[in-house]
């Protein structure tokens, strides 16, 4: 209704998306990763603009039209999906899986068959390991092993005694230490003896020489 007029609606129907380079659906120019493709004879060595063949070529179909025909097998399922998704609110993937399911199905089978059908082909040069001719190694004489054996004893023989060696200069070194200390100390003592004596000397001497002194005073006159 407008304003005091009915009028009838139908929902709009955008058309079908195609792409001018690689003129398949689904997809616009800017995202497409195809090659460049003439919407007349379906050729990819020259755009539409220099084609000069006057015969048409549909490049989805392949019947004798043009890419960007509304008569085009393909080009009507395109317009199919648009309205089923603009109808349903669902994407393009999504409105083509509902329309044609065994075009998607088939589609997988028959990927499927090709990859087992086809016979694996191996090259003969590829599978045929080329491997060298072993050489001979010389002998070994047996005075070389006796030799490293040898050694290796002494060396097991020797490792225990040089330990031991090295234990024994330890313990010298300490007792040696212990050693000093103790007459470091005995000397410190017999110090402190010696200088007690003399302390006791002197103060025997003093006492003598006052007693001296006294009895000088009292015997003059």
């Amino acid at each position: 209704k407008a304003g005091y007029i009915y009028c009838k609606i139908r929902l709009y129907i955008p058309n079908t998306i195609r792409c001018f380079k690689c003129q398949r659906f689904g997809h616009s120019k800017t995202a497409c990763r195809g090659r460049q493709t003439c919407c007349k004879c379906a050729s990819v060595d020259h755009p539409t603009s220099d084609c000069q063949s006057t015969e048409l070529l549909c490049a989805n179909c392949k019947q004798p039209h043009s890419a960007d025909s509304k008569d085009c097998p393909q080009w009507k399922k395109e317009k199919k999906i648009q309205e089923v998704r603009t109808k349903q609110n669902l994407s393009y993937y999504e409105a083509k899986k509902l329309l044609f399911p065994e075009q998607n199905s088939m589609s997988y089978s028959n990927a499927l068959k090709s990859s087992t059908s086809q016979p694996s082909q191996t090259d003969e040069r590829l599978t045929k390991v080329i491997v060298p001719p072993l050489m001979k190694l010389k002998p070994v004489k047996p005075n070389v092993l006796r030799v490293k054996n040898v050694s290796t004893a002494k060396s097991s023989t020797e490792s225990p005694l040089t330990n031991s060696a090295a234990q024994s200069k330890i313990k010298k070194h300490s007792q040696n230490a212990k050693q000093a200390k103790a007459s470091d100390q005995w000397e410190l003592v017999k110090e402190s003896k010696a200088a007690k004596k003399a302390r006791l000397l002197a103060e025997r001497r003093g006492h003598v020489l006052q007693s001296l002194s006294r009895s000088r005073s009292l015997a003059k006159p």
